[in-house]
């Protein structure tokens, strides 16, 4: 016979997991509301423009198409001016949906690009009139002032999105943000950094002389930078760093190389001769990427067929690498097949 005792305690064990139970359940329940709240408070996120504007806007007339979007675009630029800071936001980020369509607004995002106490508002302004584009050009003095906003935590975010709109606005920008650009590429914010070199790729020319410069950085993630921007360019940039291929600071050699091989197909051909002399390069790394270009050109090339043979032919130290590449290499059945060719 079971001791009384043990029976009540087992009893206690049992309502205590019973209450466990129902305590769990309790919270899985309030956890799949929890879920729900932030699921369509991200959908309601991704339409910021129709949050704001559900509770007072009007629907439209039908009629003109570019009269809908004018009004649309007044709307919002009123809400720019609501005293409550979602509204606000909300609205800057709106006005980036309507690309160049949104260029009357162009002042008051100004306004709100200068705005201190809001770093969010900051950010959204200098999307909105980087999506406008080339009509933005009168914000160019404010978004190059953006640039060095380091006032809280999400300035950074503030010089991302002035970098990229300072890109797209393009050669009316030009002239005068490449030298407020370059120092960005060493940012200690990696989206800003990215930023930047997107942005300096995007004004081209008038970016070269001042990225080739800083092929020589003592920094290796702003040489980076830089060889991403000028290998972004494709033609623009091959005549700089072909003569940046030959440059006696090892560190431009060796940031133009990787350019170039990170290059478009058919515009690496004319950089095959320097290539391969940069195979023969006195420093390895400069050697390696010379070796990746020319393995990428070989299918077409048959100038960069031959060199490869050659290094294969010598058993120079390059031929691992050459190998190596060549398993890598999208076209290596082609190039396979030349180099049997060849040798039968």
């Amino acid at each position: 016979m079971a001791c009384p005792r043990l029976r009540v305690l087992e009893e206690l064990i049992l309502l205590e997991i019973c209450a466990f139970i129902g305590s769990v359940r309790k919270f899985e329940g309030e956890m799949r509301e929890l879920k729900i709240f932030g699921w369509v408070a991200l959908l309601a996120l991704s339409f910021p423009c129709a949050v704001v504007a559900q509770e007072d806007e009007e629907v439209p007339p039908e009629g003109n198409g570019q009269s809908s979007t004018s009004d649309s675009v007044n709307r919002h630029i009123a809400w720019l001016g609501d005293p409550n800071e979602h509204t606000r936001r909300n609205a800057a980020a709106g006005l980036a949906n309507f690309g160049p369509g949104a260029k009357e607004a162009v002042s008051e995002l100004i306004l709100a690009l200068s705005d201190r106490d809001d770093a969010d508002l900051r950010k959204y302004a200098a999307r909105a009139l980087g999506a406008i584009g080339p009509d933005a050009h009168q914000a160019v003095p404010a978004l190059r002032r953006a640039l060095s906003d380091r006032s809280d935590f999400g300035s950074r975010f503030v010089r991302k999105e002035s970098a990229t709109a300072l890109g797209r606005i393009g050669p009316k920008a030009a002239g005068v943000v490449v030298d407020d650009l370059l120092p960005l590429l060493g940012d200690d914010d990696l989206y800003v950094r990215r930023a930047a070199s997107e942005a300096l790729a995007l004004l081209q020319t008038s970016a070269i002389p001042g990225l080739i410069k800083t092929l020589g950085h003592p920094e290796p993630e702003v040489r980076y930078r830089a060889s991403a921007a000028l290998a972004e360019m494709r033609g623009a940039s091959l005549e700089a760093l072909e003569t940046a291929l030959e440059s006696p600071d090892v560190l431009v050699r060796r940031a133009a190389a990787r350019a170039l091989a990170s290059y478009h197909v058919a515009q690496q051909l004319r950089a095959v001769p320097r290539l391969i002399k940069g195979m023969q390069d006195s420093d390895s790394e400069v050697r390696n990427w010379a070796v990746l270009a020319l393995v990428e050109r070989a299918a077409e090339s048959d100038e960069a067929m031959a060199a490869i043979l050659d290094e294969l032919r010598k058993d120079s130290e390059l031929a691992f690498e050459i190998v190596v590449q060549l398993s890598r290499v999208a076209s290596r059945e082609i190039v396979l097949r030349k180099l049997l060719a060849i040798i039968s």
